[in-house]
């Protein structure tokens, strides 16, 4: 995870959550939640090491489907 635009994605992955008024600390600890249930997804796809941001961005529609 420690790869180029990690940390973009969980920014937007947050920033998404703030749009449809959830509160702040609520859409902080959802978006680090899905944004390693995504990561977690794409590891045990691909492997532990290796995968990029664009990676757990395509998960994510994926993962959050296994959520909701």
């Amino acid at each position: 995870m420690a790869t180029p635009g990690m940390g973009d994605a969980l920014s937007g992955i947050v920033g998404t959550m703030l749009a449809q008024h959830m509160a702040p600390f609520d859409a902080l600890a959802l978006g680090v939640f899905v944004h390693g249930h995504a990561a977690d997804r794409v590891a045990a796809r691909l492997g532990r090491i290796g995968y990029i941001a664009g990676d757990l961005i395509e998960e994510l529609p994926a993962a959050l489907e296994t959520l909701f």
